[in-house]
């Protein structure tokens, strides 16, 4: 083997050299994140990091770049930065954030998402007072639904959802809802269960709190934490301590005598009943929560939609129920 030989190269010009670097840099894939955006102002933070407001610099569409900073994560923290990059490379839903472009350096990730003016569900829910239109609920819980069909699909377990991971694409009142971050999210194969202890113990399943193996239904109980808190303005299980609260989940009922729930059909007392069964092999599957006659409005709304567009426009069909067919589950993730 040859030894490494240096080499000393002379230009013309700072603007030559520059050009020069620019071509080197991408044809070895070497490139740095302000090369394409401009970094802005923070507009979130985690425990990892934070969230910044991004520019592209050739279009000037805004973006939204989480940076995660590498010297506080742990070996198995590193895993799950890249497992979480893995999941979002699969994911193209209309109802997922859309990761557009990942950066690594020696201190820190980035990942550049589209960005979503709305704010996160539970800010939406606040400043309405959780006091919205049955239509609309069924709209935001139908868009859930479809992005977690759709996760499920490709094996993929969220694990943390909640209002404030869920985000408003923009500020109109009927805005369509995305689910975001998936760092706590997991993938396993159809008969593959975790024991993993993960998830925002308010929106935890009880299986996870007993530590025993789970698999999707996991996000399901999620689901129905999150359709209560929309519907009553309250979360179904409280308690003054972590050990009350876990134990509540666990074991107790949430509460169905609320008065709130006279404001809303039978159907929607339903499907939250459902979603919230504490054995999950007695807790629907998405299929079914998508068939649930609560739903099948949303659907009836989108289905119209597919069968007038025009024949230039193509539709997507993302986790769909024939409201004529009930039986019969179209999915499309192109």
């Amino acid at each position: 083997m040859k030894p490494l030989q240096s080499r000393i190269i002379l230009f013309d010009s700072e603007n030559v050299k520059e050009k020069w670097k620019k071509s080197i840099n991408q044809a070895i894939k070497l490139s740095k994140i302000t090369d394409f955006y401009e970094i802005k102002n923070i507009i979130g933070k985690g425990k990892y990091g934070q969230v910044r407001l991004g520019i592209h610099i050739v279009s000037k569409n805004k973006v939204a770049i989480k940076i995660i900073t590498k010297s506080l994560l742990n070996e198995n923290d590193c895993e799950s930065v890249k497992s979480e990059l893995a999941i979002l490379v699969q994911c193209h839903h209309p109802n997922i954030i859309q990761m557009i472009d990942f950066f690594e350096n020696e201190e820190f990730f980035y990942f550049v998402f589209e960005y979503l003016e709305g704010g996160t569900l539970l800010s939406y829910l606040e400043k309405r007072k959780f006091k919205i239109p049955e239509k609309r609920i069924i709209h935001i819980i139908h868009s859930i639904s479809t992005a977690i069909y759709y996760c499920h699909k490709l094996g993929i377990i969220h694990r943390d959802l909640k209002p404030e991971n869920c985000f408003l694409v923009d500020k109109t009142e009927d805005s369509d809802v995305k689910i975001v971050d998936f760092g706590l999210a997991t993938m396993l194969c159809p008969s593959e269960k975790s024991l993993e202890s993960f998830g925002t113990l308010t929106y935890v399943a009880p299986e996870i709190l007993l530590q025993t193996p789970y698999n999707t239904k996991v996000d399901i109980w999620s689901l129905g934490v999150l359709s209560y808190l929309i519907m009553i303005g309250e979360l179904p299980f409280e308690g003054g301590e972590e050990t009350e609260l876990a134990l509540n989940i666990a074991f107790n009922d949430p509460n169905f005598k609320h008065q709130r729930w006279k404001e809303y059909s039978k159907e929607a007392k339903k499907i939250v009943k459902s979603l919230l069964i504490k054995d999950p092999k007695q807790r629907p599957k998405i299929e079914e929560v998508l068939r649930h006659p609560f739903l099948l409005q949303a659907n009836q709304t989108i289905f119209n939609l597919r069968n007038n567009a025009s024949p230039n426009n193509e539709f997507k069909l993302f986790s769909l129920i024939d409201p004529q067919n009930p039986n019969a589950l179209f999915w499309d993730i192109s």
